[in-house]
C-alpha cells in the first residue's frame, strides 16, 4: 500500500468514524468531517497534509508526484468538495439524514479505493484525461 493509499483509506475512515460520532455522541462531530473535507480539498491542491508526512514517516511509499492535477488529487478535491457540499446543505436546511447518507457512502467508497484503486469519484475524474499518480 502506498502512502496516498493509506491516506484515502485514513479519509474514509475517519469520515464514517465522524458521522457515526455526530449521531451518537454530538453533532459537534460533524467539525472533524469538516475538518477532513477541507484537508482532502487542500491535499488536492498541495500534494501534501498531515496524515501523508505521518504515513511518509511510517515507511510508507509516496506516488510520484507529477506535474499537473493526477486522479488522485482530483479524486481527492472531489470527495472533499462533496463532504463540505453536504454539511453546507444539513446546516441550511437543517436535515442532517440524507446529506450523511451522500457523506457515509462517499466514505466508503474512498476507503475502499485504497485497495482496489477503483471508486465512482476515480472513474468520474478519470473521464477527464488526468494523469495517474500524484
Amino acid at each position: 500500500m502506498t502512502a496516498n493509499a493509506a491516506v484515502r483509506l485514513m479519509a474514509g475512515f475517519m469520515l464514517t468514524l465522524s458521522l457515526v460520532l455526530a449521531h451518537l455522541v454530538s453533532p459537534y462531530f460533524f467539525l472533524l468531517t469538516a475538518f477532513v473535507g477541507v484537508n482532502l480539498s487542500q491535499y488536492a491542491f498541495t500534494g501534501s497534509c498531515p496524515a501523508l508526512s505521518l504515513f511518509k514517516a511510517a515507511g510508507l511509499q509516496a506516488e510520484p508526484k507529477i506535474t499537473r492535477m493526477s486522479v488522485d488529487g482530483a479524486t481527492s478535491l472531489g470527495v472533499g468538495l462533496v463532504v463540505l457540499t453536504s454539511l453546507i446543505v444539513t446546516w441550511v436546511l437543517g436535515t442532517p439524514i440524507p446529506a450523511t447518507l451522500v457523506i457515509g457512502v462517499v466514505a466508503l467508497s474512498f476507503a475502499q479505493s485504497a485497495f482496489t484503486r477503483w471508486c465512482p469519484m476515480i472513474a468520474l475524474v478519470g473521464r477527464f484525461g488526468l494523469a495517474e499518480g500524484r
